[in-house]
């Protein structure tokens, strides 16, 4: 869910954050992975 033009919140931890910290998911109907990539495994 996008909460802010190019914000979208990640549920992991709960802050809104640049669309350009998500990774691309086509099929996904915003075009980005669900979670931030600070979240995804192998970014910490």
């Amino acid at each position: 869910m996008e909460s802010d033009e190019g914000m979208k919140r990640c549920p992991d931890c709960g802050e809104a954050t640049a669309l350009s910290e998500f990774g691309r998911n086509q099929s996904l109907a915003d075009g980005r992975a669900r979670h931030c990539k600070p979240r995804l495994p192998g970014h910490a």
